[in-house]
């Protein structure tokens, strides 16, 4: 082979060594995918989460609760209970539970408290209020001032909405329960046939977040200063008439652990 030969035939050889290092063209819309050297390793465990400390109010029963739940509601029982006591804030009632009878309707200044269960296993009580009755400390701590005059309105609405949050403690037989005010809600006289006939529901009546395994507390008010003292006068379809009397209205205190 000559020497012209031999320098054609190496040049050859390199041109062909060039173009394999050269990738082939991708067509439009192919799929690139790129690899690493080593496959990335899955963890065999999860990452350990540091756990979350709810702050709660803590339940203080007589005996310890042999299996305990996770998250533990209040086990007070009024059904045998024969004295209940309730603090909020500086306010104290006072009342033995007992099952509803026709008699209790009218027995006004009866210590006693009528008992429900709803559908959120709340234990309901409903007391009486007024001149002398089980429920009247907690009735005049919302609808009276400082100097005893009754509130408008909006100032009735300005206590209730700082109730929420209050602490409270039910005490039932010498057993104390730590609990808190979750909601309050007032119902003026017309809309009283429509609460007493969904109590089972009431703590959805109010509405926020449902309450299980706490205390309701329900008793009448009267109408507030100004406007409303005027215009409570309302004949329903019923034929009853309402007026500015003690059982005027409604307010209902769920109490939850």
């Amino acid at each position: 082979m000559t020497r012209i030969a031999l320098i054609l035939f190496g040049l050859a050889l390199i041109g062909a060594g060039i173009v394999g290092l050269v990738p082939a063209p991708v067509p439009t819309g192919s799929l690139i995918v790129s690899r690493t050297s080593e496959p990335i390793a899955l963890p065999t465990e999860a990452p350990t989460q540091t756990p979350v400390v709810i702050e709660r109010i803590v339940v203080v029963t007589a005996t310890t609760d042999p299996e305990p739940t996770r998250t533990p509601l209040p086990k007070f029982d009024l059904w045998s209970a024969q004295n209940v006591k309730v603090q909020i804030g500086e306010v104290v009632i006072e009342f033995n539970p007992v099952h509803y009878t026709p008699a209790f309707d009218t027995d006004f200044e009866t210590p006693n408290g009528a008992l429900w269960t709803d559908n959120n296993r709340n234990t309901g009580v409903w007391l009486h209020s007024g001149p002398n009755s089980a429920a009247t400390p907690l009735q005049m701590a919302v609808e009276l001032d400082e100097l005893g005059n009754r509130r408008s309105l909006f100032e009735v609405n300005k206590v209730i909405d700082q109730l929420p949050g209050q602490p409270a403690l039910v005490t039932v037989d010498g057993v104390t329960f730590n609990m808190v005010v979750r909601k309050v809600g007032r119902f003026p006289a017309w809309d009283v046939p429509f609460l007493e006939e969904n109590y089972m529901s009431v703590d959805e009546i109010i509405g926020g977040e449902p309450v299980e395994g706490g205390l309701i507390l329900w008793h009448c008010v009267r109408a507030a200063a100004g406007d409303e003292i005027g215009n409570n006068i309302r004949v329903e379809v019923g034929g009853e008439t309402y007026s500015d009397g003690w059982s005027f209205g409604r307010l209902v205190w769920v109490l939850g652990g």
